[in-house]
């Protein structure tokens, strides 16, 4: 880790010893507790970076994980993801318990716990980062097409589709990154999906419920980009369309 590997502490919630002593040796950390469930008291004391791995998550783990004085918190299986640099705080999580667990709430209090974010824009935040998280985990891991008007025998067909794609490997076992990072007066809320991408350029989004092409260009369905760009103060793809960056005014 580019941020000296021994110094990085790690703990687990949800997997077994064996597991986590396996996991800390591969990636150079030194446990801090090799419980096989988390004991959230205790953790004031606790200095530099630490990440914290999570088994399996639900709701409520996930948002006492991330109230921890942890640098990232991912699920078991994500670590490689991890980049080298600790920003603000990254969280890594595979396409099917994303989906079922709302992270974006999740991090955005722990973004207003840390003092990173002001309270008064827990709303903004959390709306703007559960539609970017939408558009990664639909249209860029589950590789689902954009949509619009569906009739309801197509709802139902594209329901069956994504519950078959959260239970892939292929699909469902993909990472979807969440992570923070300080700039001069803002802090800028990246999403990162592992898809095949776009071209932004090449996608406007829809002013109508209609998702034929408009001059050559495919409208993407509903309003989430301007969606986005309403509740953020600054809004950019990177990395082929595949890289949602939300910047928040401090």
């Amino acid at each position: 880790m580019g941020q000296g590997a021994a110094s990085t502490w790690v703990c687990g919630d949800g997997l077994s010893k064996e597991r986590l002593q396996e996991l800390a040796h591969r990636m150079g950390w030194r446990i801090l507790s090799d419980l096989p469930a988390l004991n959230y008291d205790g953790f004031s004391q606790v200095s530099g970076p630490g990440v914290v791995v999570l088994g399996w998550a639900d709701p409520i783990r996930l948002t006492n994980a991330l109230q921890l004085p942890v640098s990232a918190c991912i699920e078991v299986g994500c670590e490689a993801f991890l980049d080298d640099e600790f920003g603000l705080l990254t969280l890594i999580l595979t396409t099917a318990t994303a989906y079922a667990c709302d992270p974006g709430t999740a991090f955005t209090d722990a973004m207003i716990s840390r003092g990173l974010i002001n309270p008064l824009r827990r709303r903004d935040i959390r709306l703007a980062l559960h539609e970017a998280m939408a558009n990664g985990i639909e249209h860029g891991n589950l590789a689902l097409p954009p949509c619009a008007n569906l009739t309801p025998d197509a709802f139902i067909e594209r329901a069956s589709v994504v519950e078959a794609r959260l239970a892939s490997p292929s699909f469902g076992g993909r990472p979807i990154i969440l992570s923070a990072t300080a700039h001069a007066g803002a802090v800028e809320i990246a999403v990162k999906d592992c898809g095949a991408g776009f071209l932004p350029g090449q996608v406007i989004q829809a002013v109508a419920p209609d998702s034929a092409p408009v001059g050559g260009r495919l409208a993407l369905s509903g309003r989430g980009i301007s969606f986005m760009r309403e509740h953020c103060d600054g809004f950019r793809h990177e990395d082929g369309g595949r890289r949602a960056v939300l910047s928040f005014r401090t």
